[in-house]
């Protein structure tokens, strides 16, 4: 009889019970930061008496790193970084395994087990992970592929970190110490599949809510860690950018606006990225702000459709800002 298993309430708690402390040490070692910008913050403007944008140097994504202690641990402390990282996805795995009626204290709980348990595809994981099978898929590859380097990291040792942070892990033959596989990881390459195993099991938890950037930015990620998990079929995501806008108005009907206008201007000066984007609006008079709206970009990213037929204008009428860069 095929087991169904039930990932409720009770079940959820369990999972972030399990990953309460990997979680927590990734989550002091890579800071994850869900929107590069702060609230206060509008690197693209449109003044009122211009069509054209004016681009500010807003630093994406960034803060004052000086004097912190993690470049120098992540220079040394590498291997156990990414231990904790394989530690966190097993802790999941394990999870999986239990909510489908198998014993990880006795048959599974050895990585063997776990991953000729894999291999058979049988499993079924939370939603959020099994309406995804390009997650399913690369999750279960790198946890195959991650196995022997964890072991060959805790028990054997045989590692070296260069100069520029990359960790290199040699898996040796015991019997004739031949190489059996080797992997090199570059520190961006770590900070991403940090990144990625931490989400996921905040978004199954709740903790997090995915929103349409955020799911760019899991596909992007995995798109560039085949190393781990060797699917060399790409999502095709192109790194995702986020950034908001603000547009000063001396007309009042926001129908006006032509938010496609917006996405190319914003596209032509990241040719490169997958642009989203927050537009507030201000409707200016006199050079005093007057009304103000503001929609997010999981409103506005719906194909920019006209405004009369797909948005209700006032639903998002807010407060006028107290401080405003009029530049």
């Amino acid at each position: 009889m095929t087991y169904t298993p039930t990932y409720n309430t009770n079940a959820i708690c369990l999972l972030a019970k399990k990953v309460k402390y990997e979680g927590h040490i990734l989550e002091e070692v890579y800071p994850f930061d869900p929107k590069p910008y702060s609230s206060s913050s509008y690197p693209v403007v449109y003044l009122a008496d211009s069509s054209e944008p004016k681009f500010v140097n807003y630093l994406e994504g960034a803060g004052n790193l000086f004097g912190d202690w993690r470049s120098g641990f992540l220079a040394d402390g590498t291997p156990l970084v990414f231990v904790v990282i394989f530690k966190l996805l097993d802790m999941f795995i394990e999870w999986v395994f239990e909510m489908n009626g198998l014993d990880t204290d006795k048959k599974y709980r050895t990585f063997q087990t776990k991953n000729d348990e894999l291999r058979e595809n049988k499993l079924i994981f939370p939603n959020f992970v099994q309406a995804r099978p390009w997650l399913k898929d690369r999750l279960v590859e790198t946890y195959k592929t991650l196995t022997p380097y964890r072991s060959v990291i805790i028990h054997r040792k045989d590692f070296q970190i260069d100069i520029n942070g990359f960790l290199q892990i040699t898996d040796y033959n015991s019997k004739n110490g031949s190489i059996k596989s080797k992997i090199e990881i570059n520190p961006t390459e770590l900070q991403q599949i940090s990144l990625t195993i931490v989400s996921v099991v905040r978004y199954i938890s709740g903790t997090w809510h995915i929103d349409p950037y955020q799911e760019k930015v899991l596909r992007h990620n995995l798109d560039n860690l085949v190393n781990f998990h060797g699917i060399t079929a790409a999502l095709g995501q192109r790194q995702p950018l986020y950034t908001k806008v603000r547009l000063f108005s001396q007309d009042t009907d926001i129908q006006h606006i032509d938010t496609f206008k917006i996405y190319e201007d914003i596209t032509k000066h990241y040719p490169d990225r997958d642009c989203m984007f927050d537009l507030q609006v201000l409707i200016i008079r006199e050079g005093v702000a007057v009304d103000a709206f503001y929609f997010p970009c999981t409103d506005l990213e719906k194909g920019y459709p006209e405004w009369s037929s797909n948005i209700k204008i006032d639903d998002f009428r807010v407060e006028i800002p107290d401080h405003i860069d009029f530049l």
